[in-house]
């Protein structure tokens, strides 16, 4: 069986960061279906090897810088913020990826001032 693909789609440039949401669509190129619909700046999404959740990274919510690491399963229920409240609001995380067993994810952290 093909697994689907996702991508993000700039919807409204009306905010200071744009306004991306991320859709899956087969492997024949139909059935695009909307993941997201947050307003959001959002993107470089991941699966996990199961195929059950999707991560990926919120890089802005109107004007406010985030980098925040999100999780949902693959059909875009239970989205939520996965990020640990004990970052600093300076932290960026990047690049979500699963670990090879789904139970861990793996990011790129950077600080910034």
């Amino acid at each position: 069986m093909a697994r689907n693909s996702f991508f993000e789609r700039l919807e409204d440039d009306s905010s200071v960061h744009g306004n991306y949401n991320i859709f899956v669509i087969d492997s024949s190129g139909t059935a695009e279906t909307r993941l997201t619909n947050t307003g959001y700046s959002q993107g470089l999404a991941s699966w996990s090897h199961s195929g059950t959740r999707i991560v990926y990274i919120v890089a802005a919510i109107g004007t406010e810088g985030k980098y925040d690491i999100y999780m949902m399963n693959a059909d875009g229920t239970e989205n939520r913020n996965i990020t640990p409240d004990y970052f600093p609001a300076n932290f960026l995380c990047q690049w979500p990826v699963f670990s090879a067993d789904d139970a861990k994810i793996f990011f790129i952290g950077e600080w910034w001032e």
